[in-house]
C-alpha cells in the first residue's frame, strides 16, 4: 500500500472487504455552491461507481430531494496535495497552495496512476492490455489487429476512473455568492451510455485456466460453455461513443477543474468556461493568499468571481483532447465460445461482420435474460450481471459471448448457473431449462403484439413473432439503449445454424440475411458486389432485365423470353444489386424444384438442399462450374 493510498481504498481494490450488493467503490456526487463567501452543499449523494459511470456521467441529468442538476464534471473533494519542501518561502508556498484550491483536479491529473490508455480495434472491437503505458511504446498498435488483422485502425484514448462528480457552478452578481448552472447545457436528443469492453490480455494473464464443457463439435463448428474465476472486466463510458469520429468518442475536458462534456468541446465565455465546484473563502485562508496579500490574493478573488481559463495544453492529456470513463474490476465470467468451420457468414467483410455482431449480441442479451426467467432453482435479478461480446483470434471466424457478476469480486452466481447448463444439457432437443428458454425467447415463441386488426377495432395484445425485438421477447430496462443492436430473427440464426441445426424453421422477415447465405457462402462468387462484372461462360446464370437469376445447373432452363412471367422475389438488397429469385429454382438431373413459397417458408433447409446438389456436381465433375 503506497502512503497516499487510503485504508479502505486499498482493502477494497484487494478485495479484502465484503461485497455483495455493497457499493465499495462508492463515489459521490456534489454540488459545492457558495453564500457570501462561505461554502455551501447544496446536493451530496453516491453510489456505486458501477452504476455511477452512467447515472453520474458529465452531461447525464438527475435529482436531489426535488432539485434537477446535471453533471458537468469530476469533482474531488479532498483533492491530493503536492509535497513542498521546506526550503520554499513562504510566497511560493502560497502560491503552489492557492493553485491547488482554484485548480482542484490539476495535480490529480499529473499523477500517471490516475490515467489509463485504453486501446481498441475500431474494426472487430479487439482491445489490449489497460495500463499507464503510453501508445507510443505499445508495440501491438504499429502491427495489425491479430483478431481481424486490421491495418492502422486502432483507437487510443486515455481513461479515467472518476474520483466524483459535480454539476457546473457559476458565479452569480452577488459577490461571494454562487449556484448551480442552469440545464441548457445537455441535449436530450444524445444519450450517455456505458458499453463493457473485455481486454483479451488481462483474461490471459489473470484467468487461469477455466472451466470447460463442450456442447456441440463437429466438421461444421464448435460451441464450448466455460466458467472463469478472477477475471477482469473493464467497464466504459465512452459518451456518445461513435469511434468513428474523433469528437463523439469520450469527453472534451479540463485537467485544472474536471470540467468534462460529450460535446465536440467545453463550452466557453470570454474565453473561460464554468468549473464543477464553487470557489470559497476558506480556500483562500488555507492556501495563504489573504495572508500574502498583492498579487496572489488578487488571483484569488479573481478566480472566486469567474470562470476557469485553462490553457488549450491543459485540455489535453499526452496529445489527446478526449478521454474516457472507466471501471476496472475483478468477478466471475462465463462464456459461449462459438467456433463455426463452414462459416455462417464471412467476418471479415464489413457486411458479415455487422450480421455476426447483431446475431452475438442478441443471444448475449436473450441468455441474460434466461438466466434470470428461467423456471429454475435461481433468483437473480438482471441488475446482477452483465453481458457483452467479443470477435474470437480465429481463422474460421466466431464469437465469445460472456456474461459477468456485477458485483466487484463476483457473488459464485455464474457458477452455479454453469454447473445446471452442464448438468442438463443432453444435445439440441434437451437442452435443459436455461437455454430452452433462451431458445423460447429468440425463435419469436415469447413475442407480443398490440394490434386492432380486428373487425371491432379494439387494440388487443396477441402472440405474433416481432420484426425485430419487442417487450415480449428482448425488449426491457436494460436493452431499451441498445434496440439498433438486436435483432431476434438474427439471434436466432446465429445460434440455431452454430448448432448446425439447418431444418430449424425460422421466421423470415429478414430473408435478406439467409439468401446472403446463399450466395456469399454456397456459390462464393462476387457478382452481387460489382453488378457490372463480366461473368464466365460456364456461369448458369440468366440475366433478364438487369436482374440474375441464380439456377442449379440443368437441362431444363427457363428461356430469357420467359423473364417476364417469372414474378421474381423483390426488393432484397445486397451490398449496391438487387438479388432476384425465381419462384422455382430448378436442379435439371434430378428436377428437384424449390418454389418461391419454399424459399420463405424454410429457406435454411432449401439452402442445405441446394449445397447437397453442389457438392453432388462436383463429386461428378472436376470443373467447379460455380467457382469465380
Amino acid at each position: 500500500m503506497s502512503n497516499e493510498e487510503k485504508l479502505l481504498e486499498y482493502l477494497s481494490r484487494g478485495h479484502y472487504l465484503p461485497s455483495f450488493n455493497l457499493p465499495i467503490d462508492a463515489v459521490p456526487f456534489i454540488a459545492r455552491t457558495s453564500v457570501g463567501g462561505d461554502e455551501k452543499i447544496t446536493a451530496r449523494m453516491s453510489d456505486g461507481l458501477e452504476k455511477a459511470l452512467r447515472g453520474y456521467a458529465p452531461g447525464s441529468e438527475l435529482t436531489y430531494k426535488k432539485m434537477d442538476f446535471v453533471v458537468g464534471g469530476i469533482f474531488i473533494e479532498y483533492m491530493p496535495r503536492r509535497e513542498i519542501p521546506e526550503e520554499t518561502g513562504e510566497v511560493e508556498k502560497a502560491r503552489i497552495k492557492t493553485d491547488e484550491v482554484i485548480n482542484r483536479t490539476k495535480y490529480w491529473f499529473e499523477n500517471p496512476k490516475n490515467v489509463n490508455f485504453f486501446h481498441m480495434c475500431k474494426v472487430c472491437k479487439h482491445t489490449l492490455k489497460f495500463d499507464e503505458t503510453l501508445p507510443s511504446d505499445v508495440e501491438e498498435l504499429n502491427e495489425p489487429c491479430k483478431v481481424c488483422g486490421a491495418e492502422d485502425q486502432w483507437l487510443s484514448l486515455p481513461t479515467i476512473r472518476p474520483p466524483g462528480f459535480g454539476p457546473l457552478i457559476r458565479a452569480t452578481k452577488r459577490e461571494g455568492f454562487a449556484d448551480v448552472a442552469d440545464m441548457s447545457y445537455t441535449s436530450e436528443n444524445n444519450r450517455i451510455f456505458t458499453r463493457t469492453k473485455w481486454p483479451t490480455s488481462l483474461i490471459e494473464a489473470d484467468g487461469g485456466e477455466p472451466l470447460t464443457h463442450v456442447l456441440k463439435e463437429d466438421e461444421e463448428g464448435k460451441i464450448e460453455l466455460l466458467y472463469h474465476d478472477g477475471i477482469s472486466i473493464l467497464d466504459i463510458n465512452a459518451g456518445f461513443g461513435d469511434h468513428e469520429s474523433d469528437n463523439t468518442m469520450g469527453y472534451a475536458f479540463c485537467k485544472d477543474c474536471g470540467h468534462m462534456t460529450p460535446r465536440e468541446q467545453l463550452p466557453s465565455h470570454e474565453g473561460k468556461h464554468l468549473r464543477p465546484y464553487a470557489i470559497v473563502r476558506d480556500d483562500g485562508m488555507f492556501s495563504g493568499a489573504y495572508a500574502q496579500g498583492g498579487e496572489i490574493e488578487d488571483s484569488f478573488k479573481d478566480a472566486m468571481r469567474t470562470g476557469c481559463a485553462s490553457p488549450a495544453t491543459q485540455r489535453q492529456y499526452e496529445g489527446y483532447n478526449r478521454l474516457l470513463l472507466g471501471r476496472l474490476f475483478t468477478t466471475n465470467v462465463m462464456s459461449l465460445k462459438i467456433d463455426w468451420h463452414e462459416n455462417w457468414l464471412d467476418l471479415n467483410s464489413d457486411e458479415g461482420r455487422e450480421i455476426g455482431n447483431r446475431g452475438a449480441m442478441t443471444v448475449c442479451q436473450a441468455l441474460l435474460q434466461a438466466i434470470c426467467n428461467a423456471d429454475s432453482k435461481f433468483a437473480i435479478s438482471p441488475n446482477d450481471l452483465g453481458g457483452d461480446i467479443r470477435q474470437m483470434e480465429s481463422e474460421e471466424g466466431g464469437f465469445e459471448i460472456f456474461i459477468y457478476e456485477r458485483v466487484d469480486g463476483g457473488a459464485g452466481l455464474l457458477k452455479q448457473v454453469y454447473e445446471s447448463i452442464t448438468n442438463q444439457w443432453e444435445g439440441t432437443h434437451r437442452r435443459g431449462p436455461i437455454l430452452e428458454e433462451m431458445k423460447k425467447i429468440l425463435a419469436g415463441e415469447k413475442c407480443l403484439e398490440t394490434t386492432n386488426e380486428f373487425s371491432d377495432k379494439k387494440f388487443r395484445t396477441v402472440a405474433r413473432p416481432c420484426d425485430s425485438i419487442c417487450q415480449g421477447c428482448l425488449q426491457d430496462f436494460t436493452t431499451q439503449h441498445m434496440q439498433g443492436e438486436l435483432n431476434r430473427e438474427s439471434g436466432h440464426q446465429f445460434f440455431e445454424l452454430a448448432l448446425g441445426e439447418k431444418s430449424t424453421p425460422f421466421n423470415h422477415h429478414n430473408t435478406v440475411l439467409n439468401l446472403k447465405y446463399l450466395v456469399n457462402e454456397v456459390y462464393e462468387t462476387a457478382i452481387l458486389e460489382d453488378p457490372d462484372r463480366e461473368l464466365p461462360e460456364q456461369e448458369d446464370i440468366l440475366e433478364t432485365d438487369h436482374h440474375r437469376y441464380i439456377v442449379i445447373e440443368g437441362e431444363d432452363l427457363p428461356e430469357e423470353d420467359e423473364g417476364a412471367r417469372l414474378s421474381p422475389l423483390k426488393g432484397v438488397k445486397i451490398g449496391d444489386a438487387e438479388l432476384v429469385i425465381c419462384p422455382e429454382i430448378i436442379d435439371g438431373r434430378t428436377q428437384t424444384m424449390f418454389h418461391q413459397t419454399q424459399v420463405f417458408e424454410n429457406p435454411i433447409a432449401v439452402m442445405a438442399r441446394i449445397e447437397e446438389l453442389i457438392a453432388t456436381e462436383e463429386d461428378d465433375d472436376d470443373d467447379d462450374d460455380f467457382e469465380m
